[in-house]
């Protein structure tokens, strides 16, 4: 992987948080978008002198930090940002966000946003706990911080108790209904629990705001529909979202499932094709296009199909039992419970896969 690829796959996973970093320092959405910039131009100009054994997201994190002190600076606002903490600035630059933050709280330990930027670093290190703490701390200071709430609900939503974790997401679109995670957040904890009227219902908020979550809204819009027997709705939404990009598993797939449904196996087995394309672990894939290759007489390639699912989803299985058991020694029952009906669902399939193999 080439030095811009790899950037890319790191800014994926942090991309979001390193905006939200710069946003709560500049308090600016362009000077934000600045910095964010500047940082990816420097890591790529000093990526060959990146030492491995360091951690990525420090290193950024550090170079992002002086890109803000340096907007700071210029505009003139270097001691009135964060409510005029008092911080000692001159720490050394080489200090992680983590660090920053708690040198804010040295000074002023009842600051919402710190508590709230310290709740989100430790959930990004799945320091579960300590970030709701943290978190717990800042909406006591101020119930209306959007990201606090945020936080919180993705930690409920880690923690399988979904209706908190819906409190939480509601508790923001109350305040701001285009925040765009909160929505989304929203839709896949309905999608989890088969709501599938009320998903559809927050999902068309979500295609409404035309911005960045735009195809997972359609495609997730599109799989509700086809849970509801709408398959031209489910079809156009798919369409939906192949026009704003042909590089997302999801839309092929809905449309495989929307053919076979409708017994057209051949188109099925194209649209499955074009999902494998994209992501070529995906279990229910291999799965589904296994079967419509039986269903069209290629029974050697749909064998091979079939055998590839299977051994994907054992592999889902022995990873769904090592959470489960990872949530019973965190306390998370209901996470545990999840995994437990998950684990049933895949080891159906692995059954299926055997009826089908032994049949032919």
């Amino acid at each position: 992987m080439d030095n811009k690829a790899q950037l890319l796959n790191f800014l994926e996973n942090y991309g979001g948080g390193l905006m939200s970093f710069a946003l709560s320092l500049l308090g600016n959405k362009a000077e934000a978008e600045d910095a964010c910039q500047e940082m990816v131009v420097q890591m790529l100009k000093h990526w060959e002198s990146f030492e491995g054994d360091r951690n990525l997201k420090s290193w950024a994190f550090t170079i992002l930090y002086r890109k803000c002190l340096d907007q700071l600076k210029k505009r003139k606002r270097f001691l009135n940002f964060f409510n005029r903490a008092e911080v000692n600035y001159q720490t050394s630059l080489d200090d992680p966000a983590e660090e920053y933050f708690r040198l804010v709280l040295e000074k002023n330990p009842e600051h919402p946003r710190a508590l709230t930027e310290l709740g989100d670093l430790s959930f990004l290190a799945k320091q579960y706990e300590q970030a709701e703490d943290f978190l717990r701390q800042a909406l006591a200071l101020d119930s209306d911080i959007p990201k606090a709430h945020l936080i919180s609900g993705l930690i409920f939503k880690e923690k399988g108790d979904y209706e908190e974790a819906l409190l939480h997401f509601k508790s923001i679109t109350s305040r701001c209904p285009d925040h765009e995670e909160a929505i989304y957040y929203q839709a896949l904890i309905l999608i989890e629990q088969a709501n599938w009227p009320q998903a559809l219902e927050v999902l068309n908020s979500l295609v409404g705001l035309y911005d960045s979550y735009e195809i997972y809204g359609y495609s997730l819009r599109a799989l509700s529909y086809l849970m509801l027997d709408n398959l031209a709705e489910a079809e156009s939404d798919c369409r939906r979202a192949l026009a704003i990009s042909p590089n997302y598993y999801l839309p092929h797939f809905i449309l495989g499932l929307i053919s076979f449904q409708r017994e057209n196996w051949s188109e099925a087995s194209q649209n499955f094709l074009k999902s494998l394309k994209v992501d070529k672990t995906f279990d229910d894939g291999h799965y589904y296009l296994g079967q419509a290759y039986l269903k069209l007489g290629r029974l050697k390639e749909g064998q091979s199909e079939i055998k590839r699912a299977a051994q994907l989803f054992e592999f889902a299985v022995r990873q769904t039992e090592q959470l489960r058991e990872q949530a019973l020694a965190w306390g998370w029952l209901k996470k545990a419970e999840l995994l437990v009906k998950r684990k049933k669902e895949i080891e159906s399939k692995i059954n299926h896969c055997q009826e089908l193999l032994a049949s032919k």
